[in-house]
């Protein structure tokens, strides 16, 4: 679903230590499987020559200098709906070759759940299927506070009124693109400010950045 996380969610998996070089891509339907591979040599050292449709031979080949150079690559591609059918083979042929993800390994974030259909549909790979829902009631609140705590240099993060987040709810249905549209616009007039009329002006600022 449209403003569920995924892309924010991408963004957050590309940060985290790990001893994989995380790779983001957005999926187009001009990542084609020769661009596919460029993007990933462009990141990695020198790997095997391309060609314009790889074949299985090509992507053992791949995956055996991957090994060669002790490299352990993972692909993040947002919306991987829009990838070109002979792209997602590709994709489904590096997994099955190897299925464990040693080397090379897919994440795809996709709006649509036919794309996820497609893979995670085949008994040969090794998938794993999670779909962001929307945020709680209870959810909702934490991430307000949350956010506010982020966004302001005071020491003490004003309460935000409860019939503000449920009206915030209803509207938003909790999908956190909504909400953060939402409560950028509308949180800092319910918010109450303990604060000196002198420096309220700044502290507005400051949560208009929310």
């Amino acid at each position: 679903q449209r403003g569920c996380g995924k892309s924010t969610c991408l963004r957050a998996l590309k940060k985290i230590r790990s001893h994989y070089q995380s790779m983001l891509l957005i999926g187009t339907s001009g990542l084609n499987p020769q661009n596919l591979l460029k993007s990933l040599m462009n990141n990695s050292s020198h790997l095997v020559e391309l060609s314009r449709a790889p074949s299985t031979e090509d992507c053992i080949a791949l995956l055996k200098s991957l090994s060669a150079h002790k490299q352990q690559v993972r692909l993040l591609i947002d919306n991987a709906d829009q990838l070109p059918k002979d792209t997602v083979s590709l994709i489904k042929k590096l997994s099955s070759i190897q299925p464990n993800g040693s080397q090379l390994q897919f994440v795809l974030c996709a709006e649509k759940k036919k794309m996820h259909a497609s893979i995670a549909g085949d008994a040969q790979l090794k998938t794993q299927v999670v779909q962001l829902d929307n945020l709680t009631r209870l959810e909702t609140e934490k991430y307000l506070a949350l956010k506010l705590q982020l966004s302001t240099d005071s020491k003490r993060c004003p309460m935000i009124p409860k019939d503000y987040i449920d009206q915030l709810y209803h509207r938003t249905q909790g999908n956190l693109f909504r909400i953060n549209q939402d409560a950028a616009r509308s949180l800092p007039e319910h918010l109450h400010i303990q604060e000196t009329p002198a420096v309220q002006p700044s502290i507005w600022i400051q949560y208009q950045r929310f």
